[in-house]
């Protein structure tokens, strides 16, 4: 060759541009250093450094090779180490634990068995062991940034796994359908049902359930309107067909506006008015949010409820499904009748009612709901008797002399008459000792010598003019 520079012992350059400089080393190539113990260059511009290194073959141009019994056939190679062999291009090799393809940028960390492999992504890690830790993040003692940030193409961070280690996925988390050999408090996608723990979730606690003052309960699917209708209340109604929940009466409590309130699971309460849609959204949840300004109520989670239930007072219920518009509506009611045929709930009645019942003296027997009963105990020589068709109740005495408590009225000749309370009676006539009642028209008229004078039963008494009624 021409322009070689050899230095050592049986070393041999048959190229040209080449430098030697060792035992047994030969340069065959071009542009070739060299500098060890056998070492061999068949190709072009390769650097070799180190013991028993080949660079030869098809290729063998332009690497860059430093250790211990290395073989490289191809081009634009990195070796560090022992062992080595490569037949492939713009490899990267340092003593089998990082190796990558310099062309594309990517890289393997870990056991490399094999320099020839194309890593698969920008970033490979391979254990050697079966029990080692493929990848370990330690956080600063006073950790406060993100563990990780997972980005998009503008830098966007789309994932990121914060201080505390919690995992923030903001476009949420796709399940691959399969069922995994443990499932023990594992979620998984068994062709689109949701299962956790071994049990099939099964799409279910979908949607909202509804119940009116009767405790009556209808279920509704996601997205379904409401309205809330009527004011003044405390019978609520549901129909299930219209979708309405009428409220009407006068409220226990006596007094105020009794238009609806409605509340979301942590308790945050809003009114709405009546005739006003809320919208009962979301789907697989335990918690809801109420939102004031839009009237959504939105579930989130897994609940073990599918759909909205509505009853009346009187216990009949109706289910409904999601995104169903129900209209609360009626007046001066409460009860509640809900018609599943026509899919009607509806509050009925007029009457007023009191919550508190007072006696001087005495502790107010107050109701503890609107469906509260008061019970009326006889006393001593004291009869009650109920007449359901009328709706009354009637009070008597059992003790002796006892009977009616209207009047009784009589005259002279011992001739008696019941007068009931508010009658009037006229007392007529002058000085007379015999008197006479005419019970038609209630008056008793006095002759002789003798004017009139009530008594009581306390013994007081009174003298009245003639013609007082």
């Amino acid at each position: 060759g021409h322009y070689n520079n050899n230095l050592g012992y049986n070393s041999a350059a048959s190229g040209s541009f080449n430098t030697t400089l060792g035992l047994y080393s030969d340069s065959v190539g071009y542009f070739n250093n060299s500098i060890g113990y056998g070492n061999f260059s068949q190709g072009d511009s390769n650097n070799l450094i180190g013991t028993n290194i080949r660079a030869s073959g098809g290729g063998g141009n332009y690497n860059n090779i430093f250790g211990y019994d290395i073989r490289n056939s191809g081009s634009y190679n990195i070796a560090i180490g022992s062992g080595i062999s490569i037949v492939a291009n713009n490899r990267l090799n340092l003593g089998k634990t990082i190796a990558g393809h310099l062309e594309s940028g990517r890289i393997y960390i870990g056991n490399i068995t094999d320099a020839n492999l194309f890593p698969r992504s920008t970033l490979e890690l391979i254990p050697k062991n079966a029990n080692d830790k493929v990848l370990i993040v330690n956080a600063h003692p006073s950790q406060s940034a993100n563990l990780q940030d997972w980005n998009n193409r503008f830098g966007t961070t789309i994932t990121f796994v914060d201080s505390s280690g919690i995992i923030n996925a903001n476009s949420g988390i796709i399940l691959t359908p399969g069922t995994p050999s443990v499932t023990t408090n594992r979620i998984y996608n068994v062709g689109g049902a949701l299962y956790f723990n071994g049990a099939a979730l099964a799409g279910g606690y979908t949607s909202w359930t509804i119940s009116d003052s009767g405790g009556n309960s209808e279920s509704v699917t996601n997205g379904t309107n409401i309205i809330f209708s009527g004011a003044n209340g405390v019978a609520t109604v549901y129909n299930p067909t219209t979708n309405v929940m009428m409220v009407s009466g006068t409220n226990l409590g006596g007094g105020g506006s009794y238009n609806w309130r409605i509340a979301d699971s942590g308790g945050a309460a809003d009114t709405i008015a009546n005739n006003e849609l809320v919208v009962f959204s979301g789907v697989n949840g335990i918690g809801t949010i109420y939102n004031p300004t839009t009237n959504v109520m939105v579930l989130s989670g897994i609940n073990p409820y599918s759909s909205w239930i509505l009853a009346d007072s009187g216990r009949n219920s109706k289910n409904i499904v999601n995104n169903t518009q129900v209209i609360f509506s009626g007046v001066n009611g409460v009860a509640t009748v809900y018609n599943p045929v026509a899919n009607t709930m509806m509050v009925s009645g007029t009457q007023n009612a009191f919550s508190t019942i007072s006696i001087a003296g005495q502790s107010d027997v107050v109701a503890d709901s609107i469906t509260d009963t008061l019970t009326l105990i006889a006393g001593t020589n004291i009869t009650l008797s109920t007449n359901a068709s009328q709706d009354s109740i009637t009070i008597n005495s059992t003790a002796g002399g006892g009977g009616s408590y209207n009047w009784r009225i009589a005259d002279s000749g011992g001739v008696p008459d019941t007068i009931i309370s508010g009658d009037l009676v006229m007392f007529s006539g002058v000085n007379g000792i015999a008197t006479n009642y005419d019970p038609v028209n209630n008056v008793m008229t006095l002759s002789g010598n003798y004017s009139w004078t009530l008594r009581d039963s306390g013994n007081n008494s009174k003298a009245i003019t003639n013609n007082t009624p």
